[in-house]
């Protein structure tokens, strides 16, 4: 996943989430007693945050403009 964002592939990273999001992996995760450590909770929680679908995709679509942005600046 982090490297889906720093690869800034947007597209991708929503895909993961989305399906690590899907209850099969859910309980599958649960059944097998696989814990994510506090790091990687962290940066899952604040991905899906970030990749969630209100407000039409706001956060991701706003990192876009700022890297549109910064490129145009560059130029």
């Amino acid at each position: 996943m982090q490297k889906a964002y720093n690869l800034r592939s947007f597209n991708t990273l929503v895909a993961i989430l989305a399906g690590l999001d899907s209850h099969w992996v859910k309980d599958a995760l649960r059944q097998s007693n696989a814990k994510l450590g506090m790091w990687e909770n962290r940066m899952l929680r604040d991905l899906q945050q970030w990749t969630t679908s209100h407000g039409d995709f706001k956060h991701i679509r706003q990192t876009v403009e700022a890297l549109a942005e910064s490129r145009s600046n560059n130029v």
